[in-house]
């Protein structure tokens, strides 16, 4: 495909109907999600750092399922569930000072 034929079909796609502004939504959107699931985005060495697990997925109700998961499957120190209507199961860990 020619610099051409590759410029003309990005313009079809993102300039008709508001390709682009879709587009761009959806990766802003994107960013935003994953910055508000950690908690911690620059650890402090000796305090506990938490994340949205990776492997829940769904309303957690149930804390030692959690807490399970978080420590066997995703190597963390403990796990819970976090909020009331829309719980979710976050793992934490403590960093070291090294």
């Amino acid at each position: 495909m020619t610099l051409w034929r590759l410029r003309s079909f990005l313009k079809t796609t993102f300039w008709s109907s508001g390709g682009l502004c879709s587009f761009l939504f959806y990766i802003i959107s994107l960013a935003i999600i994953e910055v508000e699931s950690r908690h911690c985005p620059i650890p402090d060495p000796g305090k506990e750092c938490g994340s949205a697990s990776k492997i829940w997925h769904g309303r957690c109700a149930s804390g030692n399922n959690c807490y399970r998961k978080c420590r066997n499957l995703e190597a963390a120190e403990y796990g819970r569930c976090v909020g009331y209507i829309h719980s979710k199961c976050f793992c934490y860990m403590y960093i070291s000072n090294a």
